[in-house]
C-alpha cells in the first residue's frame, strides 16, 4: 500500500503514464492490477512517473532529463543487498551509488 500511495503522490494531478523499469515486473503487475496506466518502459519523453530500482546507474543520464521535463521519480533500493554481495566494504564510500553522490551535480 505504501507504494501505491507515493505513485499517487508523484502522479498528482499529472495523471500520466508511469514507466517501469524491466526489473521490476512484478511490481508493473501491481501497479496494473491496481488500475494506473503503467507499463515496462525505458525512459521516453512524456513519462509522468519513472519507477526503477537503485542498483544500476546505466539510466542516470536518462533520469536526469526525466525529471528535468518534470516526470517523477520512484526509486528503491536495500543496502542489506549490496551488503551481502560485498562483505567488508563500506556502502557509500566504495559503491558508485551516483543517485546520493553524483546525481545532482
Amino acid at each position: 500500500m505504501v507504494m501505491l500511495n507515493a505513485i499517487s503522490w508523484l502522479d498528482y494531478e499529472k495523471k500520466g503514464k508511469i514507466g517501469v523499469s524491466k526489473h521490476l515486473g512484478d511490481f508493473n503487475k501491481l501497479l496494473r492490477k491496481e488500475g494506473l496506466d503503467s507499463n515496462i518502459s525505458n525512459l521516453v519523453s512524456g513519462l509522468s512517473v519513472y519507477c526503477c530500482n537503485s542498483y544500476d546507474a546505466s539510466e542516470a543520464k536518462g533520469i536526469k532529463r526525466c525529471v528535468a521535463e518534470g516526470g517523477s521519480l520512484l526509486i528503491a533500493g536495500q543496502a542489506w543487498n549490496w551488503s551481502k554481495k560485498n562483505p567488508g566494504k563500506n556502502y557509500c564510500p566504495d559503491h558508485h551509488f551516483f543517485y546520493h553522490k553524483d546525481f545532482f551535480h
